[in-house]
């Protein structure tokens, strides 16, 4: 029996030990990433009533990325739009394009500010993506061309935007976390342009004649985790309204308010998030996906943990058993 104890004890002794060792360990002090995006030329949803073609894909992405996606997506004026004979030549089409970035190419990386619309975006001091620091992983860019047509039913096109995410290990490059495949859906409500911006018909904050409104559903940009040597790190995502050419910046918006501030009452609802660009011929508007991460610790002790503490307890009531008898 006193064998047993002494076991038990030790057993103790070691399960504390270990916990000690794990509560003072210290998390990574950054993370690498890599962000691989395209547009899938799967099952994306174009509204037949309109007077213009359906989505054309361009720019196949690397083998990093997600199967059958592009750089590139675009849309066109109608082979014979009202009023006109032949179709323009070249015609003309609006298009957006994605890019993923990894820790090192990062516009966030280079140590030098991005400043655009008037808007001045601070990058990273130490080229390092260190634990609460909001880092660019992903760019949409559109183009966007007057579009010759009389109709225009919303939304004009759902399409899917894929992307397979890596989370490594600076130290040694190791891979921490794969998100495969995750796929962003995302709506377009072109809007009819008017001669002046007080007759255009959606919510227009940017007030042109009229701004283009993307919608896309607030869980798409839900955190995802991973657990590694004792602690659960969450990765966060979020919309940072990138520069137009026209001077000025697109505006993200949810039911709570907008990115520069303001808390108009657009009739976003609380389950979406809605992306305003401006109107212009030609125009760029652009829009950046972020990321920052956490690290807690996991506080719950591992099951060969609570294998020692069982047998540490068990020693311990038997020990306390042998003193009442005696």
């Amino acid at each position: 029996m006193k064998n047993l104890v002494k076991i038990a004890s030790a057993a103790s002794v070691l399960a504390m030990a270990v916990a000690s060792a794990t509560a003072v360990a210290d998390p990574l002090l950054e993370l690498g990433f890599q962000q691989d995006a395209g547009w899938s030329d799967q099952g994306w949803y174009f509204n037949n009533a309109a007077t213009v073609t359906g989505l054309d894909f361009a720019n196949p992405t690397g083998p990093d990325a997600p199967a059958n996606t592009y750089h590139d997506m675009s849309w066109n004026d109608a082979p014979y739009h009202a009023g006109q004979q032949n179709p323009p030549n070249p015609p003309h089409a609006s298009s957006i394009h994605i890019d993923g970035y990894t820790n090192s190419n990062s516009p966030t990386a280079s140590g030098v500010n991005l400043s655009g619309g008037g808007v001045l975006y601070p990058a990273d001091g130490n080229g390092q993506w260190n634990m609460g620091e909001d880092w660019i992983i992903t760019e949409l860019k559109q183009t966007n061309n007057v579009l010759h047509g009389t109709s225009w039913p919303d939304p004009l096109w759902r399409a899917d935007a894929l992307a397979n995410l890596r989370i490594t290990n600076p130290i040694d490059n190791s891979l921490l976390k794969l998100d495969a495949n995750s796929a962003t859906t995302i709506e377009f409500w072109e809007t009819k342009n008017q001669a002046l911006a007080g007759n255009c018909n959606n919510p227009n904050p940017l007030g042109t004649a009229c701004d283009d409104i993307y919608r896309v559903a607030a869980v798409e940009f839900d955190p995802i985790s991973f657990n590694f040597e004792g602690y659960k790190y969450t990765i966060n995502f979020g919309l940072l309204p990138g520069p137009n050419n026209n001077n000025g910046v697109s505006l993200v918006c949810n039911a709570l308010g907008c990115s520069d501030g303001s808390t108009p009452d657009l009739g976003v609802p609380a389950d979406q998030i809605w992306i305003f660009t401006r109107e212009a011929n030609p125009g760029t508007s652009s829009l950046f996906v972020t990321a920052n991460w956490v690290a807690r610790l996991i506080t719950v002790p591992e099951p060969s943990m609570l294998a020692l503490l069982g047998i540490g307890v068990l020693g311990a009531g038997f020990a306390s058993r042998r003193r009442k008898q005696a």
